[in-house]
């Protein structure tokens, strides 16, 4: 799946003369994506996606493509910001910001039902835009989220020694 922030920034470089190879190429995708990531982001820009009409309007789809590739909502999976939309009751998908999930714990985040690999997402955006999910008490679900994390990070090889001794002692002070 490609980020609506890809398909914005794919939209621009063909509205700037590149042709879908040289988009291709610009973005890491293969030429094949292309089409379908012009259409995909025009559709939400709700603007026509034939080439044709970009190449006469220019301006007109860069400056709607920013308003995506400036949101940082944009740079999560869609499917992830529909469901966090859901389970945190917001109005509007304009309150998904950084800002605002800086006040959740990844607890009551996996509380609500959002996955590992979700949550994971979740913090990596958070700390691209330099900020990131408060620190809170560890319940059972995130003792045992953070297990599993520590045992895919030793199953690629790497030092988790003193965050195995970290999680154990915690996990000795629950258990008293």
């Amino acid at each position: 799946m490609i980020l609506d922030s890809i398909k914005a920034k794919v939209l621009i470089d063909v509205a700037e003369g590149a042709t879908y190879a040289e988009a291709a190429q610009n973005n890491n995708l293969k030429v094949t994506q292309i089409r379908h990531a012009v259409e995909k982001v025009c559709r939400i820009l709700k603007l026509p996606s034939e080439l044709s009409d970009i190449r006469t309007n220019p301006n007109t789809y860069i400056e709607a493509a920013k308003t995506i590739t400036e949101a940082p909502k944009y740079a999560l999976r869609g499917e992830l910001r529909k469901s966090l939309e859901t389970v945190l009751r917001m109005r509007s998908s304009d309150q998904l910001t950084p800002a605002y999930l800086s006040k959740f714990t990844a607890s009551s985040l996996l509380n609500i039902g959002i996955s590992m690999i979700s949550l994971a997402e979740i913090q990596e955006w958070m700390a691209n835009n330099e900020t990131s999910l408060k620190h809170g008490e560890l319940d059972s679900k995130a003792l045992n989220a953070s297990k599993m994390a520590l045992w895919v990070l030793d199953a690629f090889g790497f030092d988790v020694q003193r965050v195995h001794s970290e999680l154990n002692r915690i996990c000795k002070e629950e258990a008293e």
